[in-house]
């Protein structure tokens, strides 16, 4: 693989890793590029040694600033090439045109069970590549989109309306979304819709408060998770907070 995460790359070093990708392409399974100053013309470079590599299983971009809409064209012209094997992928700060092209191509990556696009720049109007993301890829086991305020309420939209992609979710995680009480009726249909697979839910540190626990309730009671994360949330030491949470609390694993 190429653990790379927090390794500030430049330009001769990238081409020396496209060149040992180059040599060692069927072996490399995992690329962790996460927070490695990568520039558009970096991934690019970069993109030339993954050409050859058709059994990428995990690729890591997250945390690269510098990252635009260019560099994503070039990464997803490379897709194709370990499609069939990509299982997990990570981005952060990807615009509305980023989420459009990222969409489209994904559209080959088949076995792809963990999508995790953190940190969204993307608006509302991103409502069509949004669903596009999620529901044309109804296998799709963990998505995050956490800090991704502009895209939350339609991913929840997205992902109630897939009813395969219900059946197989098993972690989602929308912290810091800025989900407000307003909200928690979309959030309790996706928790309802889900319920059934449902074991790590994250909405930490969306100010619903004690009212929006109590719509959530319900559905949440329906869910067997082993992992629930409301911290941040706004919660009270109220006794009807507590006796909500209680309710909620009671339904799930003996691990939570």
């Amino acid at each position: 693989g190429l653990p790379l995460s927090g390794c500030p790359l430049c330009y001769t070093e990238c081409q020396a890793i496209a060149t040992a990708a180059e040599y060692h392409g069927s072996a490399i399974k995992d690329v962790q590029l996460r927070a490695c100053d990568l520039t558009d013309r970096l991934l690019e470079v970069l993109t030339h040694g993954f050409e050859l590599c058709p059994n990428i299983r995990f690729l890591n971009l997250q945390s690269n600033r510098d990252l635009t809409d260019r560099g994503l064209e070039a990464f997803t012209r490379v897709l194709p090439i370990f499609a069939a094997s990509l299982e997990e992928l990570t981005l952060s700060g990807v615009n509305d045109a980023g989420l459009a092209i990222l969409a489209n191509g994904l559209d080959m990556c088949t076995k792809l069970t963990c999508l995790k696009v953190t940190d969204s720049k993307a608006t509302p109007g991103s409502d069509a590549a949004i669903r596009h993301l999620l529901t044309q890829r109804p296998g799709l086991q963990n998505i995050d989109v956490s800090h991704g305020a502009g895209i939350a309420t339609c991913a929840l939209s997205a992902i109630t309306a897939c009813r395969t992609l219900c059946h197989n979710l098993t972690a989602l995680n929308i912290s810091r979304c800025g989900l407000k009480l307003r909200d928690c009726s979309q959030l309790c249909n996706t928790i309802r819709a889900c319920c059934c697979h449902l074991h790590d839910l994250n909405v930490s540190y969306n100010p619903f408060g004690d009212a929006g626990l109590a719509i959530l309730a319900p559905a949440l009671a329906r869910c067997s998770l082993s992992a629930l994360d409301l911290s941040g949330t706004g919660l009270t030491s109220t006794c009807g907070s507590n006796a909500t949470l209680g309710d909620v609390l009671a339904h799930q694993k003996s691990s939570l």
